[in-house]
Formats: structure tokens, sequence, C-alpha cells
């Protein structure tokens, strides 16, 4: 397999995603969504990875993540990569998961998981915002509608959930507030 083109840090915020192989669907019932989001939690705590924000759609996935210690995690498991090993692990489960389900041959993820940096504040809140957006920009519902997002978390002053950690997001709220409502292009993010 080819090199990652961003390193991956311990103690950076990324923004990782990932879609179905030819676009297809890799979500096709609720209960194919709550298994995923149960399979985050597990390797969260595995690989010691923060989640700050996701949204699972039909046919791809958006998160917010940080590996929040160097080597690894809890359990004596150590890692030279958390967040690659942590993804590796949710998709390989939910790759085998749907293919048992489906009765689905080859591929169910396009490959590899993309992951760009978060090196600013601003550039972070943009992301949260975008992440929270999809549903409204994909056309599948509206935002506040959608229960695959982290974004209710958030609304309902949730941010001690098991699934969302990250304290500075709740500092940033009002930030995030006003961008909701000022219809943020999704360009280049």
């Amino acid at each position: 397999m080819p090199y990652r083109k961003v390193e991956l840090i311990n103690e950076q915020v990324y923004h990782v995603y990932n879609r179905g192989i030819r676009k297809e669907s890799i979500f096709l019932r609720d209960k194919d969504y709550e298994r995923f989001l149960g399979k985050i939690y597990k390797y969260k705590d595995k690989y010691n990875v923060q989640v700050l924000a996701w949204a699972l759609m039909p046919n791809h996935f958006h998160m917010l993540v940080r590996a929040i210690e160097a080597d690894g995690g809890k359990n004596g498991v150590r890692t030279p990569n958390p967040i690659s090993s942590f993804f590796l692990k949710l998709q390989q489960s939910h790759a085998m998961y749907f293919k048992n389900q489906y009765e689905k041959m080859g591929s169910v993820f396009q490959g590899r998981f993309e992951a760009k940096m978060v090196d600013n504040e601003e550039y972070l809140i943009q992301l949260l915002h975008y992440v929270h957006r999809q549903p409204s920009h994909h056309k599948i519902a509206s935002d506040w509608n959608w229960p695959y997002t982290s974004l209710s978390f958030y609304l309902e002053s949730s941010p001690d959930s098991d699934l969302i950690t990250f304290e500075d997001y709740c500092n940033s709220f009002k930030k995030f507030d006003g961008l909701l409502e000022s219809g943020l292009e999704f360009g280049n993010i």
C-alpha cells in the first residue's frame, strides 16, 4: 500500500473521511449506522482516540479525531499510530459485517481513509460546521433531524457524552452557533 500523504501525529486534530467503493452505500439500515457507532465507541477506547465530531451518511462518513496518548491506549495496547490503527480496525470491522449482512463481494470502502490536518481553531470551527451540515448538504434530512451526526450532543449541551469528549468545542459553541446561521459555503474544506 502506498505511504500516507499526511503523517498522523498524536495530539493533532484530523478531519478523516471515506466513502463506499464507486460511491455505493455503506449503510443501508438503521442497525448499520448504530453498529458502526458502537464500534467507534469500542475502538476509540482501545486506541485512545478522541472523537470530536462525526457524521455518518449513506455512502460515506466524516470524523474529527485526535490521538490523545502517544503509546496507543488502554489495556496495554501499544500502536505506533493510534489514528491509523483505529480507522483500520473500524473499516475492517464494518466491511466484514456489511459483506456478511448483505452478501456483498469485494471491497466496501473506496480505499484507505483520507486525513487532513486541522491546524488552527478557525479551520476546526469550519470543519465542525461542515461535518454537522452533511445531511442538508446532501439533501437527506435537515441537520437537526439526522440522528447520525454528533450535532445533537452539542446542541443538548452534552459534552461529557461517552462518544464526544472535546471540551474546547463547548468553549467555541457561540462561534459555531453563528456559523450555523451564516450559511457558510462548503468550498475548500
